[in-house]
């Protein structure tokens, strides 16, 4: 399910993220959710700048596409430092 989250981003995000039985899954849901939203935006505001940009913009967020789809469909699986726990509940929250 990790790697399908990042099939059509943040659709499958948003899938992964409320249907998955795991925090893995729902990390890479979340993930997914946000580099689907930010890649659009990212396009948007490049074509203010320049079409060089917006082409720069475009590959970058495929090659972070691709680095996060690939590396979850190996198991391993990129996930933002705190992620998981955050997700799990198991991350101290500083509260005393």
């Amino acid at each position: 399910m990790a790697a399908l989250a990042y099939l059509v981003p943040p659709l499958t995000g948003l899938w992964a993220f409320t249907c998955g039985t795991d925090a893995r899954a729902k990390a890479h849901g979340f993930q997914s959710i946000v580099l689907g939203t930010l890649w659009p935006v990212g396009l948007y505001v490049g074509s203010w700048i320049t079409p060089g940009a917006t082409q720069a913009i475009g590959v970058l967020f495929a090659v972070a596409w691709l680095t996060l789809i690939l590396s979850a469909a190996l198991g391993s699986g990129l996930v933002a430092t705190g992620l998981v726990r955050r997700i799990e509940g198991t991350e101290p929250t500083g509260e005393r």
